[in-house]
């Protein structure tokens, strides 16, 4: 089991690029963050998210609500813990612990 208390995603985003920071949007436990802001007078959502690694169907709910909520474009990127295809995906072809977060 985790016992650190370090934990949770960061987005970098490099000082040469123009993006201005409007909104942060996380959940409270560190498994996303939303950095709304304009890039180029754009509208732009970029969404880190580390799914947690149990089947939480309230987790992937609340997550995509929120997104859908967002003004302008998103850019998600992330480990989402999730599999489409346990064949491809897992070395046993099975995919027992996320089977309904796909």
């Amino acid at each position: 089991s985790f016992r650190s208390n370090a934990r949770g995603v960061i987005t970098l985003i490099h000082k040469s690029v123009p993006f201005q920071v409007k909104n942060v949007i996380k959940d409270k436990f560190g498994r996303y963050l939303i950095i709304q802001g304009l890039l180029i007078q754009e509208t732009i959502n970029l969404i880190n998210v580390y799914g947690p690694n149990t089947d939480d169907d309230a987790f992937f709910t609340n997550l995509f609500l929120t997104i859908s909520l967002l003004q302008g474009k998103c850019i998600i990127g992330g480990d989402w813990n999730c599999v489409l295809d346990p064949c491809k995906d897992r070395p046993t072809g099975t995919d027992q612990a996320h089977n309904k977060s796909r």
